[in-house]
């Protein structure tokens, strides 16, 4: 590992000390293991392998896939594709149950009716 990139490597994630070299060589390690494996996976590994615990002793998934992102985008790592993007595709409209027919008369009521 050269210099310039160990200089720029964080010294705390997921507020564990970051021991630079050994720590990426293990998520590349992890990365390589099983090409199969999700990214919520390897971030599972990780949390494992590296100790990235809460105080409750629960993995920090989210901070390690934060974390393993940000690697990814800087060129340390290469994460497999994303297989899902969990985000929805432009707007969704709720369809009405063919069956449905309006009233034909507005209802007319306060709200105060409602709850007394």
């Amino acid at each position: 590992m050269n210099a310039s990139l160990r200089a720029t490597l964080p010294h705390v994630v997921c507020t564990k000390r970051f021991l630079n070299p050994r720590s990426l060589r293990m998520i590349r390690e992890i990365i390589a293991s099983d090409p199969q494996q999700s990214r919520a996976e390897i971030a599972r590994h990780v949390c494992e392998q590296l100790d990235w615990h809460d105080i409750q002793g629960k993995p920090k998934l989210m901070g390690a896939a934060v974390t393993l992102l940000r690697f990814h985008r800087k060129g340390w790592i290469r994460l497999p594709e994303r297989r899902h993007s969990g985000r929805m595709v432009g707007p969704t409209q709720a369809s009405l149950p063919t069956d449905f027919c309006a009233p034909e008369h507005p209802l007319e009521s306060s709200l105060r009716h409602c709850f007394k």
